[in-house]
Formats: C-alpha cells, structure tokens, sequence
C-alpha cells in the first residue's frame, strides 16, 4: 500500500509506541537470550525470538504471495560474519544489543546510556572511515529461496514454520520458576509480559511495515547513527559530506521516527510497571566497558550491515537471504566471548 508521508510518519509512530512497551514488558534482549540458554540453560528468551521471527517469516511469505511483492535484500561475503562477531563481542562486552537498549535506558540504566552513546560513535567511525574502503568486500544480495529454487513464498511459510516448532521445542527447557516470573498472556501494561506476546507484537511490527512498504527494514544501526550525527551537526561539525550518513540520514525519517517512539513506548511500560528508577552500576568498570562495547557494537552493525534486529531477525523473518546465515554464527561466537571477557572484568 501507499500511504502519504505524514501517515507513514503516523503508523511508524504507533507501530514504535507497541515495539518499545513489547520490549520493555516482555525484556527482549539478544544479549540475554543467548547468555541465558547457554549459560543457566533457560532458552525462554531464545524460545519467543524464534516463534516471533517464525511467524513473522510465515505471515510476509502470505502476504508477499497475495502481493507479488518480496523485501529488500542485504549483501553478502565473509566480511558479514565478521561484523556479526565484533557486534557480538560489543553488545555482550556492554550489556545489551540494539533491541535491549532500547527498554533498558528508558528503565534508568546509566550504563546503557553510555553504550548507546558508544554505539553512535562506532556507526559514525564506520561510516567515516571504513564504508568507502569496505564497499567492495561484500558480494551481491543472496536470496535463499532463490538459491534453492524455492518461491520465496513458499520458503518463507516453510522455515517460519520451522523456526517456530524448534521454538515450541526450545520451551519445553524452560524452568518452571522462569515461567512463573511473567505475568502471562496479558497486555497489562502493570505487569511483566510472557516473553512470547512480546516477540509476537515485535513480529506484527516487522510485517505491518511489510506490508506498508516492501523495501523496508526494521533495525536501530541508522537511528542510532542519527543520534549522534544530528548531536554533532548541534556542536557546528559538518556532517553532509560522511558518506552513507550524510545522504539520508541527517534528517526525519520513517524508522527515525518508529525508533524515538519506541525508547518512550518503552519508557511508558517502565514507569506504569514501576521498573523506572536511576541505576548505577556497583563496580564502576562498567561504566567505560559499557562505552567501549557500544564502539565496538557500533562498527560491528556498520560492518555486519545491521544490529540483531535489522540483520538477524529481520533476515531470519523478513529477508530469508544469504546475509542472516551469515551474520548469526558470528553474532553467537562474539556474544560468548564477550561474556567470557566481560565476566573477567
């Protein structure tokens, strides 16, 4: 569908509003899903991750066959996996991914301030120096699909499917005292929300924008770099000229304004569920490592082409291209050795 802009500015205003209170309520961190399923062996994050990217992939394969529309496609090559691992090992080293920021901030974490402010600069550093000399290690935009000989629609409802049945799996391993943390299938926004309608509403928010436009991409690596190009153009520097941020994302865009609308979507789940409140870490360490992992994270998006949500998920959910498969193991490998690091610290 085509919407006019002021309406498109609307519906990513209210889609952000949701995406922030589902994050917030239901805490969907990347970070915390894998540390959580290896390490005190609860895969309930992992296990609505999987069912939300499922049913997202099964619902734009749907659509996309009513349609005869199919989404925007990322490059590939072997510099995705290695943006995927300094991601990883940022992100981990920090505290939080991309998404996790998004509910932490707004619940007090200093730490995570100082990590998005991190996560700027690494996006800016990227785009300064390494886009341009980068550009020609990735290769062309692989479809999955395509390069099986599938339809995309088909491939789309066939591996969301799967992603969920190993999700529903996945739940079986969940510690009962886990489960009993939430408050269930409930939308109260009072009370902490089952992992699983979080990631189902994180899910209606991909293919809502699927649907309203099929080149888009939902991610936080451009807002965020926006954050801190808009705060430097403030300080008098001239930001027009850095490649790739200096073209488009200097000014007000849909996904700009989905991504402000779901830091206070967040904030309003934190304060109605009383989860607001200032927090300091005890070693204060974790101050500058929070910082330094947000640098890191920062050019591991630039690098690797997105965060968890714009790579990872939206590749697992959205894009089924050749880019996910090979963002995910470096993701998983840099998030268990920044955990390792960042554990020694």
């Amino acid at each position: 569908m085509t919407l006019p802009i002021e309406w498109v500015y609307i519906l990513y205003g209210v889609l952000g509003l949701l995406l922030g209170l589902a994050l917030e309520r239901g805490r969907i961190c990347f970070v915390s899903a894998f540390r959580d399923t290896f390490y005190f062996r609860n895969p309930w994050l992992l296990n609505a991750i999987l069912i939300s990217a499922g049913v997202s992939a099964v619902a734009i394969g749907l659509i996309s066959t009513a349609e005869g529309t199919q989404p925007l496609l990322l490059g590939s090559g072997w510099i995705v996996l290695v943006g995927g691992l300094i991601f990883g090992f940022g992100v981990s080293i920090a505290g939080a991914c991309a998404s996790g920021m998004i509910f932490r901030i707004p619940e007090g974490y200093v730490a995570n301030l100082l990590e998005l402010g991190g996560f700027s600069a690494g996006v800016l550093l990227w785009a300064e120096y390494l886009y341009v000399p980068l550009a020609g290690a990735y290769g062309p935009p692989v479809s999955l699909p395509s390069l099986l000989g599938v339809p995309f629609s088909i491939y789309a409802v066939i591996s969301g499917a799967g992603l969920v049945l190993v999700g529903i799996y996945l739940g079986r391993y969940v510690p009962r005292r886990a489960s009993q943390v939430a408050g269930g299938w409930t939308l109260d926004p009072r009370r902490t929300w089952d992992p699983r309608l979080a990631g189902l509403m994180l899910a209606l928010v991909q293919v809502a924008l699927f649907a309203e436009d099929p080149n888009s991409l939902l991610g936080f690596t451009a807002p965020y770099a926006t954050f801190g190009g808009a705060a430097l153009q403030g300080l008098g520097v001239n930001m027009s000229s850095v490649p790739w941020i200096g073209g488009y994302y200097l000014g007000i865009y849909p996904l700009l304004v989905l991504t402000v609308a779901a830091f206070a979507g967040a904030g309003i789940g934190a304060r109605m569920g009383k989860d607001f409140k200032v927090r300091l870490p005890k070693k204060r360490i974790r101050l500058p490592q929070s910082l330094g992992g947000g640098i890191l994270a920062g050019l591991g998006a630039g690098v690797g082409l997105g965060c968890n949500i714009g790579n990872l998920y939206g590749g697992l959910g959205l894009r089924m291209d050749l880019a996910a498969l090979l963002f995910a193991p470096g993701l998983v490998v840099g998030i268990y050795l920044g955990f390792r690091v960042g554990s020694k610290l």
